[in-house]
């Protein structure tokens, strides 16, 4: 299930950093926007270091706007600048066309200057690997707690010791 939360802009003097709790939505994964022509100020990345680890390193941090730039260099100056100052703190960062996306160009928008659709798939992709392994650890976990469960069981109905009378635990 993918569910899309907008949250107050950090310019708002009543929105704190640390009032951002994205737990209670059971969030796997973020898209942090940022505008071009002023992107990725102090506010935003204290309020992204109040995040959850685990939240933080599943995020995909998208410049929009980058239309309003002067020319591709600009935009190339603006990419490198994120990558510089946020790139360690983001699985990827892509730049998006607001002036495509809004011309009904959707495709041009997504699959423009920073490729979001493929960001964003690469970002979904390993967030349910990473779900899909922790499941089968669990489950593993919990076969294995029932196995023992089972030969203990078994054992004390044959009348064999069980590792609790040998001093183990069973």
């Amino acid at each position: 299930m993918l569910q899309l939360l907008d949250l107050p802009g950090l310019a708002d003097a009543r929105c704190r950093p640390s009032g951002i709790d994205l737990s209670l939505h059971g969030v796997d994964a973020v898209v942090w926007c940022t505008v071009s022509t002023q992107a990725w100020k102090e506010s935003e990345s204290i309020a992204w270091s109040h995040l959850p680890a685990r939240l933080r390193g599943r995020g995909l941090l998208v410049s929009t706007h980058v239309d309003l730039l002067h020319d591709v260099r600009d935009a190339e100056k603006v990419l490198t600048r994120l990558r510089s100052a946020a790139g360690p703190l983001f699985r990827d960062i892509v730049l998006v066309s607001t002036v495509d996306a809004l011309a009904g160009s959707v495709e041009a928008a997504w699959t423009g200057t920073g490729a979001l659709d493929a960001a964003l798939c690469r970002l979904l992709r390993e967030v349910r690997e990473q779900r899909a392994a922790a499941a089968i650890k669990m489950t593993c976990r919990l076969v294995d707690r029932a196995r023992s469960q089972f030969e203990g069981r078994r054992l004390r109905a044959s009348g064999l010791p069980t590792r609790t009378a040998l001093g183990g635990r069973s």
